[in-house]
């Protein structure tokens, strides 16, 4: 590895059948240990122990890396850290089942378009995606129709700021408190129109 500066992220089980801790480790060029990680949103009724409250993000050789596990990419607020933090790429090895395939990939897609980050995601019974930070897709790979499961993508290794790891739902809120402002004018509006028109 250290020839191509490459990293290695995987995701190893704890636990056996009863799953306790599904923990990330990443491994540098030189096999140096860059994050290790538990995930923190287990889904629900999986018997996994949610763990860490913030995703990791760390400097490699190529840019900066975050990395989160599966279902952690469904919470905007824990992956907003990779664009606080200025993650270029965010890498989710993730697990589903075929009823959700694709429905998880394409929400983690969207979480790097919100924090302006490239996202490989490489997944187990599911579509393994690699999108760019404008969420076009580079390379995917679905488990359930491809012979040979290997995805090789070529992805950006320099993402960009927005605004929305800064300022989160702030404008969809205002949004709603436009149009609650503006219903209240016109229901005032229309209660004044209407004792104006009726007869005393």
């Amino acid at each position: 590895m250290l020839a191509y500066g490459a990293v290695l992220v995987f995701v190893h089980l704890i636990g056996g059948a009863r799953l306790a801790l599904a923990p990330l480790a990443v491994i540098g060029p030189s096999g140096e240990p860059l994050a290790r990680y538990h995930k923190a949103r287990p889904v629900p009724g999986d018997p996994e122990r949610g763990a860490d409250r913030e995703i990791p993000v760390f400097q490699a050789s190529f840019g900066r890396v975050a990395a989160a596990i599966c279902f952690d990419m469904d919470f905007p607020d824990l992956i907003r850290r990779a664009g606080l933090q200025r993650a270029d790429l965010i890498l989710a090895p993730s697990s589903d089942w075929r009823e959700i395939d694709p429905v998880h990939t394409r929400t983690a897609l969207f979480r790097g378009i919100e924090n302006g980050c490239s996202v490989v995601r490489q997944t187990n019974q599911g579509l393994s995606a690699a999108a760019d930070w404008q969420g076009r897709v580079l390379a995917r790979g679905d488990f359930f129709q491809a012979r040979r499961h290997v995805m090789v993508a070529q992805v950006p290794t320099r993402g960009t700021s927005t605004i929305y790891s800064k300022v989160r739902d702030l404008f969809a809120y205002l949004c709603i408190g436009a149009l609650a402002f503006f219903a209240a004018g016109a229901i005032a509006s229309w209660k004044s129109t209407r004792s104006v028109a009726e007869p005393r």
